[in-house]
């Protein structure tokens, strides 16, 4: 039962990455700008 449950979740799996690949790419490039605009003002 369990085994079978895992087996599903692999197969969802994919399709939750394809969703939180543009949110990371989104959250990584926020963090770069936040991070340059901090070094120049701090400099």
């Amino acid at each position: 039962m369990a085994a079978l449950m895992v087996v599903e979740n692999l197969n969802v799996f994919p399709y939750y990455l394809d969703g939180f690949i543009p949110v990371i790419k989104t959250i990584v490039s926020f963090f770069s700008v936040y991070y340059k605009f901090f070094i120049e003002v701090l400099s």
